[in-house]
């Protein structure tokens, strides 16, 4: 994939899933996970920090392998989205839905095994304007995905939130040729512990994949 398109992409990719049916795939893609896995990031290679729309990565620096697919580049939005792509212009995103999702700055780390992207005081929730949260989402090298959520006042009423898993597919002028959302989850955040985890291990072909405190 040509540099040019690795600018290009993220632009379209963005406009194209507002514009996503609302249809899920009856296939399995991903085990939701709701107590917390430890995982190994290894050793921290880089920071970034922005103030733009968008930080574009050609190469973590590992590979990212998902249910027979790879991906070594990365981008991330500040409206709460990030996705990974590779050189079959192959990508899978990763996004929260609905909502005013969009803070000052981005944050970006890269670690030996995993990408942390950080999204600090992002208004999000229509029944409490005022709220705002921190979100940091992360993928391994295995495909395993977190979001963990934090607030720090009280809310009044609960707020939901939405997260998608999308595959797809772009063709050579960066324009989405075949996309699909693999996985779906809403769930209700409240004032009574300030925070909440959530995780997503992608299910294996033929295997039946769990984790701890897993929704079956």
């Amino acid at each position: 994939m040509s540099s040019l398109l690795y600018w290009f992409i993220p632009t379209v990719m963005y406009f194209s899933i507002l514009f996503l049916d609302n249809s899920v795939a009856l296939k399995t893609h991903y085990i939701e996970c709701s107590s917390w896995v430890i995982r190994d990031a290894g050793n921290l290679s880089y920071f970034n920090e922005t103030k733009k729309e968008e930080l574009v990565f050609e190469d973590i620096g590992f590979t990212i392998r998902v249910q027979e697919e790879s991906f070594k580049s990365l981008t991330a939005f500040s409206n709460g989205t990030f996705l990974v792509t590779n050189s079959e212009n192959r990508f899978r995103s990763f996004r929260i839905v609905g909502g005013n999702v969009t803070s000052e700055y981005t944050y970006t780390d890269i670690n030996a095994k995993s990408v942390d992207v950080d999204w600090y005081d992002m208004p999000f929730c229509s029944s409490n304007p005022k709220i705002r949260v921190d979100v940091i989402a992360s993928i391994d090298d295995n495909g395993f995905v977190e979001f963990f959520i934090s607030w720090s006042d009280t809310l009044t009423k609960p707020c939901v939130m939405r997260i998608e898993i999308i595959r797809g597919v772009f063709g050579e002028d960066g324009n989405i040729v075949k996309q699909s959302r693999v996985h779906s989850t809403v769930f209700k955040m409240d004032g009574v512990d300030n925070f909440m985890w959530i995780g997503f291990i992608p299910q294996k072909e033929n295997e039946n994949v769990y984790c701890p405190g897993s929704i079956q």
